[in-house]
């Protein structure tokens, strides 16, 4: 009770500045692994509290685990340093001489783990703060140490942040919440269990042939690994940049644009791996806070932002369907730049309308051209755990439009929008792909002065 009182002032000067909450967390997950220092700083319960602020939302889950991350690497360098440096002269240097305990019992642990004692030594209080010390006295070898180091730090920073989010973002969602996300928790364990059993053995079969170590076998696999993200990775680069010169060359004029050429932009949202998902049955011509407001005007609302806190309401049973945030949604790797919700009549599905933006050059289309579809979201429930939104080819993508396009009527006769449906081809491969929910209806909407500029 008294060390949470003594670390409390921290986190509250760290809720009010987050700004400075990067370098405190660096400096705190430093202490942590520094040699000696680390036995004095309570740096896992520091780290608690700020995986409690990350779970409030205060702070940034992505960035502080950078920054826990950084630091822990940090640390156990230069303890590393330290022992490389000074050797066993450092036994008698303060304040490690106030603890001369410390090497005998870092040596044997050492002796008895090897290298791997970089790696699980980070996870063990009494001894944390030595052992990269005892790898420098014991003369491990400056690759080794840092990779061994880095993957440790890796696994580190998730372990200590992610239990003061949960409890950060248990606090603030219903006790129902609370039971679904400990058997969650339980199965995700499980699973990395699995996972490390399985990877384990891979490791011992392999090796029981006796050409490469354990070691050998465990790089091997983080090499490939490292190659598989690495392909990933630009992967996705690929095909932003591919989607990005393909929209480029789109050149029209707006009236162009309203007759024919909007069927030159895509017909339906490119999700993971460039596939063909929701139907594109939207296109708006003018700025994106103008549609906004229109159909704020009709009752349509901002939908709950994602967060931590927020999230655990996707683990909360009988809960409104508005309140509860969407997942995220991405059309070639960029999530949209305007979500809106509505609540239908029955009060238990709603409409999602989402936009993205085209980059096209044309004349006449100055203030934008946003690309997007509505939809029609209904919760689904996975095993009795989870209840979110979603929507997919059993939603009526076709019906979501109509409604829409029933409510802009009147904005229309106001001349507060301009409109016109239109119909891609039959045989178009997203009209086949989602025959069931969307017959290729399309709703092209402008500003009512984009064809008198």
């Amino acid at each position: 009770m008294d060390m949470l009182q003594s670390i409390q002032p921290l986190l509250d000067w760290i809720s009010a500045h987050p700004q400075w909450a990067g370098l405190v967390i660096f400096l705190v997950s430093a202490s942590e692994s520094l040699v000696v220092v680390g036995i004095l700083v309570p740096g896992v319960v520091l780290m608690t509290g700020v995986g409690a602020l990350i779970g409030l939302g205060t702070l940034d889950f992505w960035s502080c685990m950078f920054w826990a991350t950084m630091g822990a690497i940090a640390g156990d360098g230069v303890s590393y340093w330290l022992g490389v440096h000074f050797h066993r002269q450092i036994q008698s240097l303060w304040p490690m001489s106030r603890y001369p305990e410390l090497v005998p019992k870092g040596e044997a642990f050492f002796k008895k783990h090897g290298g791997k004692s970089v790696f699980f030594g980070r996870f063990i209080g009494p001894i944390r703060a030595i052992i990269p010390t005892i790898a420098g006295i014991m003369e491990m070898p400056p690759a080794r140490f840092y990779l061994v180091n880095v993957l440790s730090a890796i696994l580190w920073a998730p372990v200590v942040l992610l239990p003061g989010v949960v409890l950060g973002a248990s606090l603030t969602v219903a006790s129902q919440a609370s039971t679904r996300l400990v058997i969650v928790l339980i199965l995700l364990a499980a699973m990395v269990w699995l996972l490390y059993l399985f990877f384990k053995g891979v490791i011992n079969r392999l090796s029981a042939y006796g050409r490469l170590t354990r070691l050998q076998i465990t790089s091997l696999l983080m090499a490939a690994f490292i190659v598989i993200t690495g392909v990933s990775v630009f992967n996705v680069y690929k095909t932003l940049n591919t989607a990005e010169q393909l929209v480029l060359s789109q050149s029209t004029k707006a009236g162009d644009w309203w007759a024919d050429d909007w069927s030159m932009l895509p017909a339906y949202r490119s999700g993971a791996l460039n596939y063909a998902s929701s139907p594109m049955s939207i296109q708006w011509a003018g700025k994106l806070g103008r549609i906004e407001d229109l159909l704020i005007r009709q009752g349509w609302a901002r939908p709950e932002p994602l967060t931590y806190t927020s999230m655990m309401l996707w683990l909360t049973p009988n809960t409104n369907l508005q309140k509860i945030p969407l997942a995220p949604v991405y059309h070639h790797w960029h999530a949209p730049a305007l979500r809106l919700i509505k609540m239908t009549a029955s009060q238990d599905t709603m409409f999602v309308i989402q936009l993205w933006p085209v980059n096209v050059n044309a004349a006449g289309l100055e203030d934008g051209l946003w690309l997007g579809y509505v939809s029609t979201v209904s919760l689904n429930t996975q095993f009795n755990l989870l209840f979110y939104p979603r929507s997919g080819p059993d939603n009526n993508f076709s019906s979501a439009l109509t409604s829409l396009r029933e409510m802009l009527v009147q904005e229309q006769n106001d001349k507060q929008i301009n409109f016109r449906l239109v119909k891609r081809v039959p045989d178009s491969e997203a009209v086949e792909k989602w025959s069931g929910s969307w017959g290729g209806d399309v709703l092209l909407l402008a500003e009512p002065d984009l064809f008198a500029r």
